[in-house]
């Protein structure tokens, strides 16, 4: 199977990259696209859907790519400071702390929508009714 984005969708979506980083984006974007196939098989070869399927792989590489070296493994940081009798205090949490591939629900929600998956209400008739 091949991957549903390249390097170069996820830099054309996010920013400009070493090769060091384009290397790693690649190995996410193999285990993002394998992720997404294994969770929906019906998109793989579906060109109706690829897009989508694109879009969202970009989207998890870019979740895990986003946490800085120094930053992995910490979910939150505290900052204070006090000057002239006043505090102030800061608490950052981190998104993705642990920089995992991960689908979330919007990417849930459009990659079933792009699948036909989500249609809504329907209603049905019964037999003999």
């Amino acid at each position: 199977m091949a991957d549903f984005a390249t390097t170069t969708d996820l830099v054309d979506r996010w920013r400009p990259m070493d090769s060091t980083e384009l290397n790693r984006a690649a190995v996410l974007l193999g285990d993002a696209s394998e992720m997404l196939a294994n969770r929906y098989p019906a998109l793989v070869g579906n060109e109706a859907a690829a897009a989508t399927a694109r879009m969202v792989v970009c989207a998890m590489v870019r979740r895990a790519m986003s946490v800085d070296d120094d930053e992995a493994g910490v979910a939150s940081t505290t900052a204070s400071e006090t000057a002239l009798g006043f505090s102030h205090s800061t608490t950052r949490q981190a998104a993705n702390p642990d920089g995992a591939l991960y689908i979330s629900s919007a990417d849930t929600q459009k990659i079933e929508d792009a699948l036909g998956l989500n249609r809504g209400a329907t209603s049905m008739t019964m037999l003999g009714a």
